[in-house]
């Protein structure tokens, strides 16, 4: 094969088929999901579509929010459960472990999981799950079982044809543009073979399709455009912060006094990082510090400025 597109259905088991064609020198790129360890491919960002599902219902006057999610040891459900629980944080609400309903993200376990949270007479008053499949499920539970349960609950889920939200309007979902994300897997995999420099990895925009989605939509195209500019950015030296001014620093990314460009490229990536996973400050400087600290660019030191 000249080159390979990697859905991932398990970590574990795709983690080994991955190693193996990159062993044979088989240019590989990820679709949809990422893995633990870092790859090309194009995703989407689980951390943000997480927290923006759960600000809408706590902004839909949402305070006891039930989770149904899949193993936690899947990175995009670990990632959106991350995004659930900052939300909450976030907006002062209690993290309640008693609201966690882990399945195995198919479409029994999601009806099963409904079942559950509707048996314990739970008292809550909004519901996000976290695929597409136990979104099915636990749709197929309340229509033939409570339907009321619409009347009661707000309920969020992933990825679900556009006329359920019509048929519920209690119902909403993210969901994501499959074309553009194939489009650019396709160029991203092409490149690869053709072994032009790439941008590593691509987050596909996510859309919010229900009551008030044009003004979410327009703030996460905000957040959307926020990230790409910062990609834009090229790495430039400074001495000091006022060297790039303006204009400059429209266009390019600095850290004063790092002159290094490994430096510079290890500051860049982390910031990436906990951009796109909604790291906090002090998350981000704690994961940073040990790459630092290994270069010698950390503490206090004296250093010359040779221009």
């Amino acid at each position: 094969a000249a080159g390979v597109i990697f859905c991932v259905s398990d970590g574990h088991g795709s983690a080994k088929h991955i190693e193996m064609l990159q062993s044979s020198n088989i240019p590989v790129v990820l679709f949809d999901r990422e893995l633990d360890f870092s790859l090309d491919g194009v995703f989407l960002n689980d951390f943000q579509s997480a927290f923006m599902a759960t600000e809408f219902l706590i902004k839909n006057n949402c305070k006891k929010i039930a989770l149904l999610h899949g193993p936690m040891r899947l990175k995009n459900i670990s990632n959106r459960f991350n995004g659930y629980r900052y939300a909450l944080e976030k907006h002062g609400l209690e993290f309640d472990k008693n609201l966690l309903f882990e399945g195995d993200m198919h479409i029994e376990s999601g009806y099963n999981m409904m079942k559950k949270t509707n048996e314990k007479n739970l008292d809550i008053d909004g519901i996000l799950i976290l695929n597409n499949f136990m979104t099915i499920g636990a749709l197929d539970y309340i229509n033939n079982n409570n339907i009321d349960m619409y009347k009661k609950l707000k309920i969020f889920g992933y990825d679900m044809p556009a006329y359920v939200h019509s048929l519920n309007p209690n119902f909403n979902y993210i969901t994501r543009s499959r074309k553009e994300m194939g489009i650019q897997i396709s160029k991203m995999i092409v490149n690869k073979i053709k072994k032009i420099a790439i941008e590593n990895k691509v987050y596909a925009s996510e859309r919010y399709d229900g009551d008030d989605g044009g003004q979410l939509n327009k703030y996460y195209e905000r957040v959307d455009k926020s990230y790409k500019y910062f990609k834009n950015k090229n790495n430039k030296f400074s001495w000091d912060w006022y060297e790039l001014w303006q204009d400059a620093h429209k266009k390019s990314f600095t850290v004063a006094k790092a002159m290094r460009e490994d430096i510079l490229k290890d500051i860049r990536s982390a910031l990436e990082k906990a951009l796109t996973e909604g790291k906090t400050f002090r998350e981000f400087s704690k994961e940073l510090k040990p790459t630092l600290q290994k270069k010698g660019w950390w503490g206090e030191h004296i250093v010359v400025d040779t221009e």
